[in-house]
């Protein structure tokens, strides 16, 4: 069939979800270890012994769609408010003091941007009764080993950051916004502040561990920082053909500082999301230029 050239990868949440590798995890209320990334037609005893569920799909993919070119990873982190001048955008897994392991018996650990499932000052993903709403977000590890599997397959790979929302009723993340007088020096600091103050020289590369360090504070929740973990991290994976940015954040995009005019020029005083994260000009903002 030659009418799929790409495809978004998803659920965008959970722990292992987009591991070549098998995983076990055990939640601080539970009293053994249980398969991760095994699901697919029974589990681990089926016949696929330890070929998780990402390997399965991705094969099944190109199996049916030999012509599939790209492949987008989506990956998740979470945001608690639609307000920009108290929404929190974090990282965060359903294992809170919990533990996981490898099914080889290898010790391991969730990690995203220098934080673990035992750190504190992780924000929980809210539950229905013993549900939660959302899985986790997708380790660290997990997405470089997934980034490198597409690219020796010959797929070209986008990278596609984010969010979920949290806030009660589950809004669209376009609906993240500033409620405030618009064309303001107001509405400029509500979105500096939600973008948040992380730069790049607090991003460190860990190629050991398949992760990206921050130096910045732990519980520094914010846009920013999101954007700058996955690009330090898609350079740990070897690189990807495209980064998105800011996908789907209308109700971002429409907020104005006091030095926007009609013919949309601005100035210093500009509060857009991307020129303000980017730096520079709508039409150079790539991922090279975040780091």
């Amino acid at each position: 069939m030659g009418y799929i050239s790409g495809v978004n990868l998803l659920p965008s949440t959970g722990e292992f979800t987009y591991d070549t590798i098998p995983y076990l995890g055990q939640r601080i209320t539970e009293t053994q270890f249980t398969s991760l990334n095994r699901y697919a037609n029974g589990g681990p005893l089926n016949g696929y012994g330890n070929v998780t569920d990402y390997t399965i799909a991705i094969e099944q993919l190109l199996a049916a769609f030999p012509d599939c070119t790209t492949v987008a990873v989506v990956c998740a982190w979470f945001g608690n408010l639609t307000d920009i001048t108290q929404c929190q955008i974090y990282p965060s897994t359903t294992y809170i003091n919990g533990t996981f392991e490898q099914a080889s018996g290898a010790s391991d650990e969730w990690r995203c941007s220098s934080l673990t499932q035992s750190s504190s000052g992780l924000i929980p993903i809210p539950q229905v009764g013993s549900s939660f709403i959302y899985g986790g977000t997708p380790s660290d590890q997990s997405i470089v080993r997934c980034i490198r599997d597409l690219k020796s397959r010959g797929l070209r790979v986008v990278f596609y950051p984010f969010i979920l929302m949290t806030a009660s009723g589950k809004p669209w993340r376009g609906r993240i916004t500033y409620t405030g007088t618009d064309i303001s020096s107001a509405a400029t600091t509500a979105i500096n502040n939600f973008l948040g103050s992380a730069s790049p020289s607090q991003f460190t590369r860990d190629t050991t561990n398949l992760t990206v360090s921050y130096s910045g504070l732990p519980t520094d929740y914010t846009y920013r920082r999101m954007i700058l973990h996955y690009a330090n991290l898609c350079v740990v994976a070897g690189g990807v053909d495209l980064f998105l940015l800011g996908s789907e954040f209308k109700g971002l995009e429409i907020v104005r500082g006091p030095n926007w005019t009609k013919a949309g020029t601005t100035g210093s005083g500009a509060a857009r999301l991307a020129a303000i994260l980017a730096g520079e000009s709508p039409a150079n903002r790539g991922v090279q230029s975040l780091l």
